[in-house]
């Protein structure tokens, strides 16, 4: 049958539109068709059927339909039209984004991984007595893996699939993820979690703000709201910023829920990532614990959202397609009438902003279980260093030698990954900066080459570019020249590092934490990695380096990330029965975000932070839509970036700049930043004057609400 259909193909093209194909198939909405776009052809999804055309156009014709079903649903489409609607991005980007690589629209076709099995087809043909006990043996065990089934026939593997008795069949293949645990009790609440507890509304929408300090059992409350959705035949989501914080939440989970629990985030197989996806479609799994993506598994029946760490910049997309999981889960929870719950230490300014106005319901825990408060040093650097100790103050390795001493364990926190993160030339004294980025390079101990951390490039030749000179020579300090130094200091310790570099392989973030829970290290070095949700009974000294190396940043949202940071990193001790300390080594202990943190007094941070931010008018008082323009020639990038930002002025927009960003991976950028109350309207301005304009489109990418400017 003849129809009109339009469909967003896989490849980037200058429109925010779909475009519309004939088709002479039985197609509908949500499944994946082949079509012609220029001289190849392309995948795409169909958005739209029976649609009418207007003018006297040739329409090129669909090749070819490539599902039985669709595999976008009509939820998943409500949702995508909201994300497309509040940004600047084209659909089929944030469809992607949407679904596991093996069903994303691609010309390089992915398939997932499949096993064979067997299972009984005509029993009354098996003669010999051989033949009887491999029957019953199946009757016990089908579907069984072809793999077992070879083991247990051996020499009549074949024979009994020829002759019909068996016969052999292919599913995808299934993986299980869960850990094996030992079961527990559920805690009883104390008052100040029954009374947070209590006031969660599970049939309703609503968005709450749990704040409690570190240590104050924010995460029983989660289970135990979990446990009444599962009992109200609803089913359950627990995101956490980063990949690290998944075993251990679903390590707790496991020995309380006995069913099945789903786990999706980046560190997955693309098969493992699928087969987690179709658990969800399929009804299979009641708990989603996942990080970012996991927001998108097409999960129904919600009962409840939960965020864990909800300040933390992870939940926020940081390249295309931009968005924050926080706004995505709060349209599922308006469309799943379930409650949305915020939990954090450290609540995003925006949120504890609006739960002050009464937006979001404010539920607060103000005393650790164990009742105990954090014992927190401050030590000024400029002082150690005059006493030489450069890296380690000597009341810190004071302090890690006491706790060794005992056997306690230490987290040192140093937000650096590398060796050495400064390198100057030996002749002239220039720093080494990345040839693509400009970006000053890092030295990194284990290949011995030069890293870029902005584009990721390695070098393994590296000349000045100044003097053509090619002996260097490194300072500074990062994770990886620490862990020599504590290892040289504590010759006995056992010293672990987790950061990007330690946890490329696969199940490593899960193999190191694990074994420094299980105490096969006595000292964990790492970056912002080590600061967020971990609870390790036997921890009960954190140092923290450079503590204030982030307030340094020419950016907004430094102060609140520092803060955030610290506060969370200096939770991680005396969670337990044992007292806990914390020193941090600044070399500006007179900031007011040092001050706020050395009371731990998140209101005064808050009163102060929030002051600047309406002086020059910031978020949360207004929003930010951040333009950038991105060019391998300079002179054309600041031409688009000023055309841009005059046509936005002229469309009566405050705009900012644009801004000289230099360059990443060999191409220049620029800034156009737009300050505004109303999101909406200024979403729309933006995505009008790009659609008329296909030219500056192609060159700019729009973050709306972006967490940093670089």
């Amino acid at each position: 049958m003849k129809q009109y259909i339009n469909v967003w193909v896989e490849r980037n093209i200058p429109t925010l539109e779909a475009l519309t194909y004939q088709c002479n198939f039985y197609v509908e909405k949500g499944m994946r068709v082949m079509v012609p776009l220029q001289s190849k052809h392309v995948v795409g999804i169909v958005s739209e059927v029976n649609v009418e055309v207007d003018g006297d156009y040739e329409v090129k014709e669909v090749v070819a339909i490539l599902d039985d079903q669709p595999i976008f649903s009509a939820t998943q489409f409500e949702l995508l039209e909201h994300m497309h609607h509040h940004s600047v991005t084209n659909p089929i980007t944030l469809l992607k984004a949407m679904l596991p690589s093996v069903l994303k629209p691609s010309s390089v076709g992915k398939k997932p991984v499949q096993e064979r099995f067997v299972v009984l087809k005509d029993a009354s043909k098996a003669q010999t007595k051989r033949e009887h006990e491999l029957v019953e043996f199946l009757k016990q065990k089908q579907p069984l893996i072809y793999k077992e089934y070879r083991l247990q026939a051996k020499s009549l593997t074949l024979k009994l699939i020829d002759k019909g008795i068996v016969e052999v069949l292919k599913k995808d293949k299934e993986y299980y993820l869960m850990p094996d645990v030992k079961r527990e009790p559920f805690h009883k609440l104390n008052q100040e979690q029954q009374k947070a507890y209590e006031q969660v509304k599970l049939n309703e929408d609503g968005t709450y703000l749990l704040f409690g300090v570190t240590g104050s059992g924010k995460t029983e409350i989660f289970m135990h709201l979990v446990r009444d959705c599962l009992a109200n035949q609803k089913n359950a989501m627990v995101l956490v910023p980063e990949v690290a914080l998944t075993p251990q939440m679903i390590a707790r989970f496991s020995a309380r829920f006995d069913c099945n629990i789903a786990v999706y985030h980046s560190h997955l197989s693309e098969n493992e990532q699928y087969h987690q996806y179709m658990q969800i479609k399929e009804h299979k799994a009641n708990i989603i614990i996942g990080t970012r993506s996991a927001i998108f598994l097409p999960m129904t029946n919600l009962g409840i959202i939960i965020m864990d760490e909800e300040h933390d910049v992870s939940f926020k997309q940081d390249t295309q397609p931009y968005y924050h999981a926080r706004d995505v889960a709060s349209f599922l929870s308006e469309k799943h009438q379930c409650p949305l719950l915020l939990a954090s230490a450290t609540p995003s300014l925006e949120s504890y902003a609006r739960a002050l106005k009464g937006v979001y319901h404010l539920l607060q825990l103000k005393q650790r279980i164990n009742a105990s408060r954090i014992h927190l040093q401050i030590v000024n650097m400029r002082t150690s260093i005059i006493e030489g100790h450069p890296f380690l103050s000597k009341v810190l390795i004071e302090k890690m030698q006491d706790r060794l001493e005992k056997q306690e364990q230490v987290i040192l926190l140093l937000n650096r990954r590398g060796y050495a993160p400064y390198v100057y030339c030996e002749q002239c004294f220039e720093i080494a900066r990345c040839q693509f980025c400009e970006q000053p390079l890092t030295y990194h101990q284990n290949d011995k080459k030069l890293h870029c951390h902005r584009c990721d490039h390695v070098y393994d030749h590296y000349a000045c570019q100044h003097c053509n000179h090619q002996h260097f020579v490194g300072s500074g300090i990062a994770t990886q020249r620490l862990e020599n130094v504590i290892q040289s200091m504590f010759k006995t310790a056992k010293v672990g590092r987790l950061d990007y570099d330690s946890t490329r392989r696969r199940r490593a973030h899960h193999d190191i934490l694990s074994d420094f829970a299980n105490h096969k290290y006595d000292v964990l070095i790492g970056t912002q990695m080590v600061a967020k949700g971990l609870d390790i009974p036997n921890v009960t000294l954190v140092g923290i380096l450079q503590a204030d190396a982030g307030l340094l940043r020419n950016d907004f949202h430094s102060n609140e990330s520092t803060y955030a940071m610290i506060s969370q990193a200096a939770g991680r001790s005396g969670r337990h029965d044992k007292q806990g300390e914390v020193i941090i080594q600044v070399f500006n202990e007179d900031h007011y975000v040092i001050d706020a943190i050395q009371q731990q007094d998140y209101e005064l941070f808050f009163k102060q932070e929030m002051h600047y931010r309406k002086l020059v008018n910031l978020p949360p008082y207004v929003y930010l839509i951040s333009c950038i323009i991105s060019h391998y020639k300079k002179t054309e990038c600041q031409r688009l970036a000023y055309d841009l930002s005059e046509v936005l002025r002229g469309e009566g927009l405050h705009v900012v700049g644009p801004s000289d960003l230099g360059r990443t991976k060999n191409h220049y950028r620029y800034r156009v930043l737009v300050k505004t109350k109303n999101l909406d309207v200024s979403v729309g301005v933006i995505k009008d004057v790009l659609s008329k304009n296909h030219k500056l489109m192609r060159y700019v990418n729009v973050n709306v609400s972006p967490l940093y400017l670089e």
